[in-house]
């Protein structure tokens, strides 16, 4: 359903009333006050909310505090939308054209029209409730647990396994179905009817985002440090870090996460994901100093020190990869690679 929802904020963003009564609203506020909207009237209808989000957020807002100009508010709603869900696919599955890979770059293609056109009387509903004319009294079909309509469906599922250079992978992956996609992390050789390449981007995919969670941890043990100093302005030298226990702990994590990666993915393509794990495998002294140099935000190096950045806030709890991708974690998919929980989440709701 999220797809629905913003392919009809995109089209309700383009059309002309819409615009001039509401001064050109942006898409991504839009999108969101429209699944906040959803959610608020499936609360108050009673709806199925086993898959809706929002609820503390929404409960206790009255049909006056339900407009899209209160609704499209910035902290009116969720901080993760399942809209954000939407952001990679919409293109991806030609719904969309886009100048950029932003949700506010995106315009309506023609087959988010064809979405648009089967949802017709939910999109006159939404247009009349953005322009403030009534309450929307037609939203049950977009509920978050509803069934996609038919002829929606169709065409989702068309453009999910027909449309893009992609097309071959995403059918493979799903005859190989989810528990085959749930063993993928773990697996020892390419599992039928994976292609050899696709099985190497997943294992390299899954690697990256392995070393790139292991190189965050150093940041945030380095920030840490930083903020139990007491002085102001906090800092120390990537000697005295690299001294540091916990620093130590995090570092070495960091080099043999890079090493696996090293030792079991394919390099020979040359993807500067290996030239980062490379560098990773430098001197503790380098190591740190090159990730601050990356970041350049919530720590920054000046001459020989590092220093709390611009973007440092409060103390850094730890945290597990699999909490830093909860949104796959309770299928078992790899939480590493979401787009393939997504994926699957798109095919149930197709079923």
């Amino acid at each position: 359903m999220p797809i629905v929802w913003a392919v009809l904020a995109i089209a309700l963003c383009e059309d002309e009333e819409v615009q001039v009564h509401c001064r050109s609203p942006r898409r991504l506020q839009t999108a969101n006050a429209i699944e906040a909207r959803v959610m608020w009237t499936a609360l108050r209808k009673g709806g199925d909310m086993s898959r809706g989000i929002g609820h503390r957020k929404l409960a206790n807002r009255g049909e006056g505090d339900a407009t899209f100009r209160a609704l499209a508010r910035q902290g009116a709603y969720v901080t993760q939308p399942l809209r954000m869900r939407t952001v990679q696919a919409l293109p991806a599955l030609g719904f969309v054209s886009s100048g950029g890979t932003r949700f506010n770059d995106y315009s309506l293609a023609e087959p988010g029209g064809e979405i648009c056109e089967i949802y017709r009387r939910e999109y006159n509903a939404l247009k009349r409730w953005m322009m403030e004319y009534e309450s929307p009294k037609s939203l049950k079909h977009l509920f978050p647990s509803g069934k996609v309509r038919e002829e929606a469906r169709q065409i989702i599922q068309r453009q999910l396994l027909e449309r893009g250079r992609d097309s071959n992978r995403r059918r493979a992956l799903q005859e190989l179905g989810m528990r085959g996609a749930a063993l993928l992390a773990s697996a020892k050789a390419c599992p039928p009817p994976l292609s050899r390449d696709h099985f190497a981007d997943i294992r390299a995919g899954i690697a990256f985002i392995d070393l790139r969670d292991a190189a965050l941890a150093v940041l945030n043990q380095v920030e840490n440090y930083l903020q139990k100093q007491g002085g102001r302005p906090s800092k120390a030298t990537c000697g005295q870090l690299a001294r540091n226990t916990a620093v130590a702990e995090k570092l070495a994590f960091l080099t043999s996460t890079a090493k696996q990666m090293l030792d079991h993915v394919d390099s020979s393509s040359g993807h500067s994901a290996h030239s980062f794990a490379r560098i990773c495998l430098g001197s503790a002294t380098n190591v740190i100093s090159s990730l601050a140099r990356r970041d350049g935000t919530v720590v920054i190096e000046q001459g020989d020190h590092l220093f709390l950045g611009p973007a440092a806030g409060g103390e850094i709890e730890e945290s597990t990869a699999a909490e830093n991708h909860s949104m796959s974690e309770e299928n078992d998919y790899p939480p590493q690679l979401p787009r393939i929980a997504n994926f699957y989440a798109l095919l149930e709701d197709l079923a």
